[in-house]
């Protein structure tokens, strides 16, 4: 799914969290997700 969103001209990101199971609602704490998804707009 990454190389297949890249190859459209985006920039995807994966981020492996080992040792996770299913509850990472932690993850939206962190600001440089929303700094990240704030690059991006569509059709832009």
């Amino acid at each position: 799914m990454i190389k297949a969103v890249g190859a459209e001209g985006n920039h995807p990101r994966l981020t492996i969290l080992p040792s996770r199971d299913y509850y990472i609602s932690d993850v939206y704490e962190k600001p440089e997700l929303y700094d990240w998804l704030l690059k991006y707009r569509r059709g832009h």
